[in-house]
């Protein structure tokens, strides 16, 4: 019988320990987040009996109210706008994924997350680049550059000598400024007598004629 009698206050002690939960606490709301079960419980004490569930992080007490949240994004779907955001993606007070930048792709996807207001941008939330020269279509000066062409910051080809022959095609890369040049990037010699036409004063000179630097006729001096 003493055993019995221990039993019995050991077993009245357990119950009194798993109602305390609620009879000891002032009437309060709590409310947590289960994404794996999908609800929200919303726990009001009201200082009656408790039934607990040892080992789990649920208790519920007299009127406690389950609420679904299905996507266990924080937000009930009673006032989710978007019912089904993938786990840990971050929302706003609608149950939707942010978009920091306002480009129509969700943070959790955009691989560009600082692209500017008004920018049009591909699937990965990064500005478009039709050439694919590094210089995004809103910016690009040159928007059909050819591809693996070597491009300024305005997106357009590289042109060291400023002759208007970018420079991968550019046969002749070093020519002095304002120079005409061919469609190789080099100086123009009308004549073809060795004199480019801004240094040749006589730009007319018959193929073949012996000229000095002006570009002009010369005779040969006859052999003694």
């Amino acid at each position: 019988m003493k055993f019995s009698k221990v039993y019995l206050i050991l077993g009245i002690s357990t119950l009194s320990i798993a109602m305390s939960g609620c009879l000891s606490s002032p009437q309060s709301e709590h409310k947590f987040i289960s994404s794996k079960s999908g609800y929200t419980q919303h726990h009001n004490h009201t200082g009656s009996n408790s039934l607990s569930s040892f080992g789990t992080q649920c208790h519920f007490c007299p009127g406690t109210t389950i609420i679904a949240d299905k996507d266990g994004d924080g937000v009930v779907d009673s006032e989710d706008k978007c019912p089904t955001t993938p786990q840990n993606a971050k929302v706003d007070s609608m149950g939707c994924a942010l978009d920091s930048d306002n480009d129509g792709v969700p943070d959790y996807q955009d691989n560009c997350p600082d692209t500017p207001t008004g920018e049009k941008v591909d699937a990965n939330g990064c500005s478009l680049d039709g050439d694919n020269d590094g210089v995004s279509d809103s910016k690009d000066q040159c928007p059909e550059t050819p591809v693996g062409e070597k491009v300024d910051a305005n997106g357009c080809s590289l042109d060291g000598d400023n002759d208007g022959v970018s420079d991968s095609k550019d046969q002749c890369p070093e020519t002095p400024a304002n120079k005409e040049v061919d469609s190789n990037g080099c100086a123009l010699d009308i004549d073809g007598d060795g004199v480019t036409n801004s240094m040749d004063n006589c730009p007319s000179t018959p193929k073949g004629a012996n000229v000095n630097k002006d570009g002009c006729w010369t005779l040969k001096k006859p052999k003694l």
